[in-house]
């Protein structure tokens, strides 16, 4: 999809959400989003008197930024019969994969390589938590914040008790 067409389908997207959401702010983020996809593809617009622009809205933003900004649930996303504002997050899982730089291997060799990083980094972490060293210290020797190593102690600690 061109960036012109995808452009197109959001503003599309947006003007149906418009009609949708009742909330002054959400419509205010809505309406910026509008004004600036619409500028950005030359179209003419006019815009209600009452309502101030956003600054921080770009034709840049992520779709996931858009649906997170504007709330966007996946119940409406399937009411409104929404193009490109949806939640799909199998399909963006899979094109995440795609872009991986290991894009040769398949998913499940994928997976598999996560799952053999954690263990090694949890095998480390008993090692360097033996030798009385912090979890804080752990995590910064392991090139890591604390909650990403709290989160692998406990997916491991799980997986142990399976």
């Amino acid at each position: 999809m061109a960036y012109k067409d995808r452009n197109e389908l959001v503003l599309h997207d947006l003007h149906k959400l418009l009609e949708y959401k009742d909330s002054e702010k959400l419509r205010t983020v809505i309406y910026s989003y509008i004004f600036v996809f619409s500028r950005y593809l030359g179209y003419e617009i006019d815009m209600p008197e009452n309502i101030t622009l956003l600054k921080d809205v770009s034709v840049r933003d992520s779709n996931d930024t858009i649906i997170e900004r504007i709330r966007i649930t996946k119940n409406q996303s399937k009411l409104l019969e929404l193009e490109t504002l949806r939640h799909d997050a199998k399909k963006r899982r899979q094109q995440r994969y795609m872009q991986n730089k290991h894009g040769s291997e398949t998913m499940d060799e994928y997976q598999d390589r996560l799952q053999l990083r954690r263990q090694e980094s949890y095998q480390e972490y008993l090692k360097q938590k033996k030798d009385g060293i912090s979890t804080t210290q752990v995590a910064k020797n392991l090139h890591m914040s604390r909650g990403r190593l709290y989160q692998i102690i406990t997916a491991e600690r799980k997986d142990g008790n399976r």
